[in-house]
């Protein structure tokens, strides 16, 4: 599969918000985090939180990887142009 530099522009763009929506929602999760922190709350919604942390997280490291698949086939791309 050969992807246009276009097409990898529009693709690494996607990538690139997703990774600031992760972002925001890691920054608002460790700041709700620090709220509940100085409330007394049940262990059910720290767990909840928790889970929720990690699943974003794998959601980041997703992302992160096809960001490295992206800059290798740009690097493919460039090598084949040179």
């Amino acid at each position: 599969m050969t992807l246009s530099n276009e097409q990898l522009s529009i693709y690494v763009e996607g990538i690139q918000k997703q990774i600031d929506e992760l972002n925001k929602i890691i920054k608002n999760g460790n700041e709700t985090k620090e709220e509940i922190s100085s409330n007394e709350v049940n262990s059910e919604e720290m767990n909840k939180l928790i889970e929720e942390k990690e699943y974003y997280k794998k959601q980041y490291e997703k992302s992160e990887y096809r960001i490295i698949f992206l800059l290798r086939k740009i690097n493919e791309l460039e090598a084949k142009l040179n």
